[in-house]
């Protein structure tokens, strides 16, 4: 299955210069007169100062087109990598916001992303005498980027910012590799990084819905299951198998190292937690950023899964968010497949595993399929993942709070305050027992009693029978 060029630097004349990024600039406008932006102030006045400077741009381009005539270029080319990733997005998409219904009230600001890179680049192309090239190469980068991190609504600037240092990064840091220019970053994975040490500098995570998408990924049943077969066609067609399979065994692999160490699990609710599996299928595994030998992919993985779990530990100390752990490190990693690569060629495994050498790249990339499969089937059939998880029983964290364990209070304590938010109201009773006793967080009486009282106003009897043993000494 090839790449499809349906047309190669077709000429426009100057009319369909002056109305194809007129029409999308009207579009992108239309779009403020939606109920969805409507509803809030300054993503109304956000979405209208961005339609007046692009047609700022726009008149612009007209005028220097105009002095000097210029017959504007398009060429339509349609690439497997990004109509395929893709169809992979939209899948989690619809399935995600089946059951969380943020995701389906978001569509129209995806959207509205969608026309800001395509104008800017036409605008871009034309001004600079250059083809535009229109097929759907813009679209992976959106909606992986929205897959793991939104603006809020009174800072959705932020998320066009975001945006467009992604697709400038993609033009300024360039690389020959192969005799091809091509992009050194993964643009959505530079973007997200750039974002999340803003977030992280300025200690704002609350404008950004990062930690609702990070948590709420897990709420939909079956989502690993969804995602393992979503990446499985990823990974036939692209061959990037390697990538996923080394990140998911050393994630698995550390992970089972720390439990025998510590007696508790180092992602406390998972062996992998969702966002972190999903992002080493679709965020990592983009071919033209990652490495091209296998054993480059192999040491690729290895340092992703590496540098997730030290982030996490980095991002915790600092009480930093820990669903930043696995954006940060990605652009790194992309400078370095050039190293990996020259480090896997000097190593030749061929020499060492006869019977590989002889197998051509694909039925290679079968048997790591295959082999990616028996694991996560092993994986899957021991109940480790989901609801399942030992790690999500507040029973397991009690008796490694009670044991001393390390983080067991403070994961007791996360726990259940996450079950709280849900209206969970024996979750909010416990809480409030954590906070009387300062097991996993700072004694305070106020919040102790506050949050038994929530419990009993949600209908646990059992918090109101026991409601005055909280009330604290000032007010009694």
């Amino acid at each position: 299955m090839n790449d499809i060029s349906i047309s190669t630097d077709r000429s426009l004349n100057r009319i369909k210069l002056i109305t194809i990024p007129l029409a999308l600039i009207l579009f992108f406008f239309a779009l403020t007169l939606t109920e969805r932006v409507q509803q809030n102030e300054t993503l109304t006045l956000t979405f209208q100062i961005i339609s007046g400077l692009f047609f700022l741009l726009y008149l612009g381009l007209l005028i220097a087109t105009g002095r000097q005539p210029y017959r504007a270029s398009i060429k339509i080319i349609l690439v497997k990598a990004h109509y395929v990733q893709m169809i992979m997005h939209l899948c989690i998409f619809y399935y995600w916001g089946k059951y969380w219904p943020q995701v389906y009230d978001q569509a129209i600001l995806i959207l509205a992303q969608l026309l800001f890179v395509h104008i800017l680049d036409v605008l871009f192309r034309w001004y600079r005498r250059e083809t535009w090239v229109l097929g759907f190469g813009r679209f992976p980068i959106i909606f992986s980027t929205n897959l793991f991190l939104w603006f809020k609504d009174d800072w959705f600037y932020y998320q066009f910012l975001m945006i467009g240092f992604g697709m400038l990064a993609k033009e300024i840091f360039t690389w020959k590799l192969n005799d091809r220019k091509v992009h050194i970053f993964n643009p959505s994975a530079i973007s997200l990084a750039v974002a999340s040490l803003f977030l992280i500098i300025t200690n704002s995570t609350e404008i950004s819905w990062g930690s609702e998408i990070s948590n709420s990924l897990a709420i939909p049943p079956y989502m690993y299951i969804l995602i393992f077969t979503l990446g499985l066609i990823v990974q036939y067609l692209f061959n990037v198998t390697l990538v996923t399979l080394a990140t998911a065994v050393t994630l698995l692999a550390a992970g089972a190292i720390y439990y025998q160490i510590t007696g508790v699990y180092f992602f406390y609710t998972s062996d992998i937690p969702i966002a972190v599996f999903l992002g080493l299928h679709l965020l990592v595994t983009d071919p033209v950023t990652s490495p091209k030998t296998n054993f480059g992919r192999i040491l690729f993985g290895v340092l992703y899964a590496l540098s997730v779990m030290i982030l996490f530990e980095v991002l915790d100390a600092f009480g930093a968010p820990t669903f930043y752990d696995k954006l940060l490190s990605v652009p790194l990693l992309n400078i370095s497949i050039q190293i990996l690569d020259r480090f896997a060629r000097k190593i030749d495994f061929n020499k060492y595993l006869k019977v590989f050498s002889q197998l051509n790249p694909n039925q290679l990339n079968l048997i790591h399929m295959a082999i990616w499969i028996i694991i996560f089937i092993s994986w899957y059939s021991t109940g480790r993942i989901g609801e399942n998880h030992p790690g999500r029983q507040s029973n397991f964290w009690e008796q490694a709070c009670d044991q001393g364990r390390r983080n067991g209070c403070k994961n007791l304590f996360n726990l259940i305050a996450i079950e709280c938010e849900k209206g969970n109201a024996l979750a909010c009773a416990k809480l409030g027992s954590l906070y009387r006793r300062g097991r996993g967080v700072e004694r305070n009486d106020q919040h102790a009693y506050a949050l038994v009282d929530q419990a009993c106003t949600m209908g646990f009897q059992e918090a109101c029978d026991h409601l005055h043993e909280y009330l604290p000494e000032e007010n009694q």
